[in-house]
């Protein structure tokens, strides 16, 4: 059976005029292959930036800081359901820390929409594979 996706949309991650509304557009959260851990995962799905679990946790969870874009990230899962609807949501936080220290500490929320079940065909066209 293919992992739930919840995919972090621009329009859903706050402050509008942030770094983490600017740079975590596109990312996603998914479960791993084993349904065993969560996964926070670049826009191209097959990037996975950080990973908490097994056994998978139960909202509220926090996956370990990584590192994207030249700062390091804390992104906190507060509620997180499944199904055709299901969502995600939580906070981002960024401690300023970048190589050339432009973005000073930042946070904000973030919602994550689910479409359901996603095949592993659909996730690899959604990641840029499988198009000429």
């Amino acid at each position: 059976m293919p992992s739930p996706i919840w995919t972090l949309n621009a329009s859903d991650i706050t402050p509008a005029n942030s770094y983490g509304n600017a740079k975590l557009a596109g990312c996603h959260i998914t479960t791993n292959a084993a349904g065993t851990a969560y996964e926070f995962t670049e826009p191209n799905i097959n990037n996975v930036k950080a990973t908490v679990g097994p056994p998978l946790p139960t909202a509220p969870f926090t996956f370990p800081q990584f590192h994207f874009h030249d700062v390091d990230w804390t992104i906190t899962v507060s509620s997180i359901t499944t199904g055709a609807n299901g969502t995600g949501s939580g906070t981002w936080s960024t401690p300023g820390t970048q190589l050339d220290d432009t973005v000073n500490p930042q946070n904000g929320d973030f919602t994550a929409q689910s479409g359901g079940q996603v095949s592993p065909e659909e996730a690899a066209n959604a990641a840029g594979y499988g198009k000429n």
